[in-house]
This record gives C-alpha cells, sequence and structure tokens, in this order.
C-alpha cells in the first residue's frame, strides 16, 4: 500500500488534484502534509486550476465520514463499473461539473455511498413573508414551516432528506430505524431516526432544538467538524462553517413558539435576533456595529407586530434605531 501523502510525480493534474482532495479530507493529514500539498498547488497553475475544479464537487465530503475516505485512500477493493463511470459522468455534465477530473475510485466510491441517486419522491416547501405552511411526507414525516422559508424533501431509498436553504421548519419525523432522517442545512447537518424538533437557518448560522426524542448535529470545515448530540430540552447553534457550540438547555415549550405566533428571544445575540426578526418585517434591519453583534438579549414579541421589538430594543441594548427614507433600518451603536 502507498502510504506516500504525494500523488505519484506521473500522475495526470487532475488524478493528482483528486488525489490531494480525498487526502485532505480523509481525517489524517499532517502540517507536512499540507506544506506539501501546497507546493504542488503552486508548483503550476493548472495544479490549482485542476485543484478547485475537483472543490466544485466538494459538498460531496459533507456525505462521506472520513472514515469512508480513510478507505478510499487504503484500498481498490471495488472500482467503479465502466457502465456505473459513463453514467455518473452524464450526471456530473448535467450539474455542471464538467472539468472537474476524478480518479474513477473516487468517484466511484462516491456513487456507491448514493451521493448521485435518483430521489424516488421529491417535495417543495415554501412560504412568503407572513405564511405558515405544513407538509405531510408518504412515510407519516411532518414539516411545519414558519414565515419566509424554502425547504425541498427528497426521499431515497434506504435514507430520507430535507435540504433547509432558509427559514425555519418544525420537524415531526416518523420513526424509521432503517431509513435516517438528514437535514442539510449549508455546512451543518441534522440526523434522526425518529423524533420532534425545530430547525431554524438564518445567514450566520443554524439553530436546532429539540421537543422530544433525540437529533445529532455535525457541522463545521472538514479539519474541525464535530458532533452534537441533543435530547429532548437541548438545543445548540452552529455558525456558518464552524463547529456547533455548547449544548444549552431550553423551555420545551417555547422550542416552536412561532406557531402560536410568539417570538422568543432567550438569551440570544443581538446579530442572530435581527437576522430571526428580517424574516418578519417588510424591510432588512442592519448592524453595522461588530462589537454589538454578540450583545445578548431577551425578551418576547407577536410575530404579527415584529416592529415592537425594535421600540423595545433600546431599553435593554446600548443601541439606536435609524429609519432611513428607503424603509430600511439601521442599528448604531448609543
Amino acid at each position: 500500500m502507498n502510504t506516500d501523502p504525494r500523488p505519484s510525480e506521473h500522475a495526470s493534474p487532475c488524478d493528482a488534484a483528486a488525489d490531494w482532495f480525498v487526502r485532505l479530507h480523509s481525517g489524517t493529514v499532517s502540517k507536512a502534509d499540507l506544506r506539501l500539498f501546497e507546493q504542488w498547488r503552486q508548483a503550476d497553475p493548472e495544479h490549482d486550476r485542476q485543484y478547485r475544479n475537483v472543490c466544485r464537487i466538494s459538498g460531496a465530503a459533507q456525505h462521506l465520514s472520513a472514515q469512508a475516505l480513510r478507505a478510499i485512500l487504503k484500498q481498490d477493493a471495488h472500482p467503479a463499473t465502466p457502465q456505473q463511470h459513463r453514467r455518473l459522468s452524464r450526471r456530473a455534465f448535467g450539474l455542471g461539473l464538467v472539468g472537474a477530473c476524478s480518479s474513477v475510485l473516487v468517484m466511484g466510491v462516491l456513487h456507491r455511498q448514493g451521493l448521485f441517486d435518483e430521489p424516488l419522491e421529491t417535495y417543495h416547501l415554501q412560504t412568503r413573508r407572513g405564511e405558515h405552511q405544513e407538509l405531510a411526507l408518504p412515510d407519516g414525516s411532518i414539516l411545519r414551516a414558519n414565515t419566509d422559508t424554502l425547504a425541498i424533501a427528497r426521499l431515497y431509498e434506504g435514507r430520507r432528506t430535507v435540504e433547509l436553504r432558509r427559514g425555519e421548519v418544525f420537524f415531526s419525523v416518523a420513526r424509521s430505524t432503517r431509513s435516517p432522517f438528514i437535514i442539510d442545512a449549508g455546512s451543518t447537518e441534522i440526523t434522526v431516526t425518529g423524533t420532534r424538533f425545530n430547525v431554524s437557518r438564518t445567514d450566520s448560522a443554524v439553530q436546532v432544538a429539540v421537543e422530544s426524542g433525540s437529533v445529532e448535529v455535525s457541522g463545521g470545515r472538514w479539519w474541525n467538524r464535530r458532533t452534537r448530540r441533543l435530547a429532548a430540552g437541548q438545543a445548540v447553534t452552529a455558525y456558518h462553517d464552524a463547529a456547533p457550540e455548547g449544548i444549552r438547555t431550553v423551555d420545551v415549550t417555547n422550542i416552536a413558539a412561532w406557531q402560536r405566533g410568539d417570538i422568543i428571544f432567550d438569551d440570544t445575540p443581538l446579530a442572530l435576533a435581527l437576522e430571526e426578526l428580517n424574516r418578519y418585517l417588510p424591510h432588512p434591519v442592519h448592524l453595522d456595529d461588530t462589537a454589538l453583534r454578540s450583545h445578548r438579549i431577551s425578551g418576547i414579541v407577536r410575530s404579527g407586530k415584529p416592529e415592537a421589538m425594535l421600540e423595545m430594543l433600546p431599553d435593554f441594548a446600548p443601541v439606536s434605531v435609524h429609519r432611513q427614507a428607503d424603509g430600511q433600518i439601521r442599528i448604531l451603536p448609543r
């Protein structure tokens, strides 16, 4: 077995780029490997170009565990067949991945992991500002969407997935040990078998809170990806491209307070509170001062009157609210 972290000097730039991609995501890369990678990448503009092309499929790494990626490095026991590779190439073309040269081995493993499977059924869940909507899946799972939300549910053979692009959804997931339920929220992934929980995705963070059962929340870049296991009455926040923060205890009755018309902030960073509020307001609120982003606030406001929070904000935060002629609102330090 070849344990040298460098691709063969005879490898083509595209195959070398694919090899580096797998090695850097395997969880075993060292500082010396990173130095070698940078030397290889800077040695020829074509190396950098091919690596960036391969990174166009970098979302695939989120669907593979470090163990699976290490297995790619150790063996070539089940290479993709020519028929599989041709089929995959056609799909890659359709996804705009032409030019991303990857070895047959890497792409074959991704194919066997089910990354390129076609969903059996697809459902869209979308709400405009002020709307709520419910989606019942054939397996008995129910998704309830809050205002300004976009989610896409896909049912595959052996797994159920939901891509939460923005907004907030309360999930009541039908239990199935043979078909895990996976929520893709950007760099954060939530995995369950059967439970009730709430997921909110704003521009900067994903927040997960569990009403009953348990969920796993994974997030962060490949070199610092972590998983938090939440039980009922627990919640976690994961900022974009960052590992989930520490688990905190929450009031179960308030996890989906939006369903009864309440917006609740409980020791919430001001930046996250304003991002949440923006989903209800007709004009966006901007927070320009970075020092204020982590200032924590608590309060309750009716979802039908989100402006009330802005009126109260100067009472419990060192800020002033400035309304501009175009309707936009700026929060400035006092």
